[in-house]
C-alpha cells in the first residue's frame, strides 16, 4: 500500500505538475494576448494618429493650396484691372495729347485761311479801287469828250447862227497875229455861212 501511495502520490504531483504547467502556459498566452491586444491598440492608436496627423497635414496643404489660388486669382485679377486702368489713363493722355495737337492745327489752320481770306479781301479791294478809279478816269474822260463834243456843236451852232460875230472874233485873232504873216481873209468867214455882211447894219454909214 505504500508504493500505491507514492504512486498515487508521484501520479498527483505530476497532475498538479501538469496543472500549475497547463495554468502557467494559460497564463503566458493571456499575457501575450493582452500585450498583442495592448500592441495592435497601441499601432491602431499610433495609425490613427499617423492618419490624424495626414490628413491635418493634407488640410493644411489644402488651405495652403487653395489660398494660394485664390491670391493668384486676386492677383490676376487686380493686374487686368490695373492694366485695364493704365491703358485707359494711357489712352486719354494719348486722346488729350492728340485733341490739344488737332486744336492747334485746326486753329493755324483757321488762322491760315482768316489770314487768306483777308488778303483776298484786301487783293479784291485794291484791285476794285483800281478797276474803279480806271473806270471813273475813263468815265471823267469820257464826259470830258462828250462835254467837249457838245460845247463844240454848241459853238459850231451858234457861229452858224450868228456868222457876224464869228466874222468878228476871227478878225479880232487875225489883228493880234504877227504882222509879217499874210492875212487869209478866208478865215474870217465861216465854212457853209452866209455872208458875214449881210447881218450888218445899214445905218452904219
Amino acid at each position: 500500500f505504500a508504493h500505491e501511495d507514492d504512486l498515487s502520490k508521484l501520479h498527483t504531483s505530476k497532475i498538479i505538475g501538469n496543472t500549475n504547467s497547463i495554468s502557467r502556459q494559460v497564463r503566458q498566452k493571456e499575457a501575450r494576448e493582452r500585450a498583442m491586444t495592448r500592441a495592435m491598440e497601441r499601432v491602431r492608436i499610433g495609425e490613427k494618429l499617423i492618419a490624424d496627423r495626414k490628413q491635418s497635414r493634407n488640410k493644411v496643404e489644402r488651405e495652403k493650396l487653395r489660398k494660394q489660388v485664390y491670391r493668384i486669382k486676386v492677383e490676376s485679377k487686380n493686374c487686368v484691372t490695373i492694366q485695364r486702368v493704365y491703358r485707359g489713363h494711357m489712352g486719354r493722355r494719348a486722346a488729350q495729347k492728340w485733341a490739344l495737337i488737332r486744336a492747334e492745327e485746326l486753329a493755324y489752320q483757321s488762322l491760315r485761311f482768316a489770314a487768306a481770306a483777308a488778303i483776298q479781301r484786301t487783293y479784291r479791294g485794291y484791285i476794285g479801287r483800281q478797276v474803279a478809279e480806271d473806270r471813273r478816269e475813263e468815265l471823267v474822260e469820257f464826259m470830258r469828250k462828250i462835254r467837249a463834243q457838245e460845247a463844240k456843236e454848241e459853238e459850231d451852232e451858234y457861229w452858224k447862227r450868228h456868222p457876224f460875230q464869228r466874222f468878228v472874233r476871227n478878225l479880232k485873232s487875225l489883228t493880234k497875229r504877227n504882222s509879217s504873216q499874210p492875212i487869209d481873209f478866208d478865215d474870217l468867214i465861216y465854212e457853209g455861212s452866209e455872208d458875214p455882211f449881210k447881218e450888218f447894219p445899214e445905218n452904219l454909214n
